[in-house]
């Protein structure tokens, strides 16, 4: 959605060979953004959305990854298939602030 790529395209730039389940974590994440041109902040731990005041990749439960803009309060989950939402029920663990590439 964010990048115009289909997931299957997306799915292609992880390294999953030998195993079952397509699950990510920061270190597979983090070098599939940068070769999309996303310029990524540090790795910081979150006590609640009011902690993320920018753009942002959020790691939250059941080892999930979403993007929050904190500016507007609005929620990108992949697994909302409704679209974008003004809220979540996620449990947010880690997230790193994000600036998406230039056109």
């Amino acid at each position: 959605m964010l990048t115009g790529q289909s997931y299957d395209e997306i799915a292609a730039l992880f390294d999953w060979s030998g195993k079952t389940h397509h699950q990510t974590n920061w270190s597979d994440l983090r070098p599939v953004l940068a070769s999309l041109g996303w310029q990524l902040g540090e790795i910081k731990a979150v006590a609640g959305w009011d902690d993320i005041r920018d753009l942002a990749i959020v790691h939250v439960m059941d080892d999930h990854f979403m993007l929050y803009n904190g500016r507007s309060g609005v929620f990108y989950d992949p697994w909302e298939w409704e679209g974008p939402q003004q809220t979540s029920n996620r449990v947010q663990l880690s997230f790193v602030t994000v600036t998406p590439p230039k056109d």
